[in-house]
């Protein structure tokens, strides 16, 4: 979908095979790269590693990460050593959700709300529900978040268990995660209904 958005807003993409610390740290530098897609461990690694210093990634204005929440004390790392990137922004979706499903709004969220996963995206509905009774919970309340709306997968082809699995009656996609959205309609994941193994961003 990034790939897709890129060539529509007629953006200039550079893609590695693999993560490679120097030769990451060099495209940024060499090809004056303005943001960065990345997962928690490339952050940390920002905020971290002594080479990064030795780089010029002046021109990374804004980082936007996915795939488990950052703690405010990486981004705030991170940040102190790219002065030009005005906020790292999270998002928050799966395959089923065609990419994102939610994400921060502006700059300001990221520093009032760190570790969220931002705010639900236009055209898409979502509930978080108890895991036994599937009732709909209010703000603050921890449940399974559910998420229904037109680039939602409307099911598994050829596979019609799974799919009955997965959605509820009401049509919803039901995403195995746990969380909770506050008083201003902000989601926070933090934790895993399925067993499921994340390791380094990927699962």
């Amino acid at each position: 979908m990034s790939t897709i958005n890129n060539v529509l807003l007629k953006n200039t993409s550079v893609y590695l095979s693999g993560f490679n610390p120097l030769q990451y740290l060099k495209c940024i530098q060499d090809y004056k790269v303005n943001v960065l897609l990345v997962v928690p461990p490339i952050v940390v690694f920002l905020a971290k590693a002594p080479i990064v210093g030795k780089f010029d990634l002046s021109s990374v204005n804004q980082i936007w990460c996915g795939a488990a929440p950052l703690n405010s004390e990486t981004i705030n790392e991170t940040l102190k050593r790219l002065p030009n990137c005005e906020g790292i922004f999270q998002g928050y979706g799966m395959t089923e959700t065609s990419l994102a499903a939610t994400k921060d709004i502006n700059k300001d969220d990221v520093v009032r709300k760190p570790g969220s996963g931002g705010y639900v995206l236009p055209g898409i509905r979502a509930k978080v529900v108890n895991i036994e009774t599937r009732e709909r919970l209010g703000p603050y309340c921890e449940g399974e978040i559910c998420f229904k709306g037109p680039v939602i997968m409307k099911g598994y082809a050829n596979n019609e268990k799974a799919t009955a699995e997965i959605t509820d009656d009401e049509g919803y996609l039901n995403t195995g995660d746990i969380g909770y959205y506050d008083d201003d309609g902000c989601f926070f994941v933090v934790d895993r209904l399925k067993e499921l193994i994340k390791y380094k961003g990927h699962q």
